[in-house]
This record gives structure tokens, C-alpha cells and sequence, in this order.
């Protein structure tokens, strides 16, 4: 009886040691295809560093984000542009439009 369950744990193990090496094999021949793949790709001029995918900085002429108006909006919110100002909001408009949340207008 324990000569059989020996016979079997062998044999279980002997399948998990197969599987195990194909595996390894599996993935050392991957890793190399990759490594062939990608020196044949740095060849043509491709880079493969995190720094490569950070885009150039923008000039501050092409910067939409830096024109004085746009800058004076996003940054300084004490300072606004005049011609944002013009945009707020006026106090009270509930009164003058209804109140959109709960559909009533006047």
C-alpha cells in the first residue's frame, strides 16, 4: 500500500518538475525574443527610457496656457483680468432668472 502512494507522489512530482521546465524554457526563450526584438528596434532609432516619453517643453511664445489673459485666469485669482470679471456671475440672479436646480423661473 505505501509503495503505491510513493509510486504516485513520484510520479505527481515528476509532472510538476516537467511542467515546471517547460515554463522556464517557455519564458528564457520569450525573454530573448523580446531582448532580439527590441536591440533590432534601438538599431532603427527607437529609445525604450522613461525620459524618451516626456514630451519637449513648450516655448512660451506656444504655450496657450501662458498668454497673459489665460495665466491671469488660472493662476492669480486675486488679480483677475477685467475681462474675466465680466463673466462672474451677477449676485441675485436667482431672483431675476429662477432657479434652474429646482426648474422654477420668474
Amino acid at each position: 500500500m505505501r509503495a503505491w502512494i510513493l509510486g504516485i507522489l513520484l510520479i505527481l512530482a515528476g509532472l510538476v518538475l516537467a511542467v515546471a521546465l517547460w515554463l522556464l524554457g517557455y519564458h528564457l526563450t520569450g525573454k530573448w525574443a523580446f531582448n532580439h526584438w527590441k536591440a533590432g528596434r534601438v538599431a532603427m532609432g527607437d529609445r525604450f527610457e522613461w525620459k524618451a516619453l516626456k514630451p519637449p517643453p513648450v516655448a512660451p511664445k506656444e504655450n496657450f496656457a501662458e498668454a497673459p489673459l489665460v495665466r491671469g485666469a488660472i493662476l492669480d485669482k486675486s488679480q483677475m483680468s477685467p475681462r474675466f470679471k465680466a463673466l462672474e456671475i451677477p449676485t441675485k440672479v436667482e431672483e431675476k432668472l429662477g432657479n434652474w436646480m429646482e426648474g422654477r423661473c420668474h
